[in-house]
């Protein structure tokens, strides 16, 4: 039977995130926030809570500023869900900014000095063998 929860808690999930992309686009007024993606939802198992996870399309978005118009905005977005949504109770939602992308980037740079220090140790390596 958990199985099954997870199951729909996952599509709850998929539906909220949805909804709440095109919500941004059409019933919001913040221009900020068209600028937002929500990238994943996690619905809890009992369906009571919602963690939303958001990315700025802008570069220069300052994400304190972005995440108090979301927190601002969720009353309304939640109201919106419950008239779209066929569920008894639509999860409280609780937005989060997607660092996702920004620690991948991160690996990505310890990835490349990694190799950059390989390849001089290498180099140094077959200098020392050489002499």
């Amino acid at each position: 039977m958990a199985k099954r929860d997870f199951a729909r808690s996952a599509r709850v999930g998929q539906e909220i995130q949805r909804l709440l992309n095109a919500f941004l686009q059409r019933d919001l007024n913040e221009p900020e926030l068209r600028l937002v993606s929500f990238n994943d939802v996690k619905v809890s198992n009992d369906l009571s809570h919602a963690k939303v996870y958001w990315r700025s399309i802008k570069n220069d978005f300052v994400q304190e500023d972005v995440q108090e118009l979301l927190n601002d905005a969720a009353k309304k977005l939640r109201y919106l869900l419950s008239q779209e949504m066929k569920i008894r109770t639509v999860p409280a939602l609780k937005f989060h900014y997607d660092s996702s992308i920004d620690y991948a980037a991160h690996i990505d740079t310890l990835l490349a000095k990694t190799r950059e220090m390989s390849k001089k140790v290498q180099l140094s390596a077959s200098d020392d063998s050489e002499e």
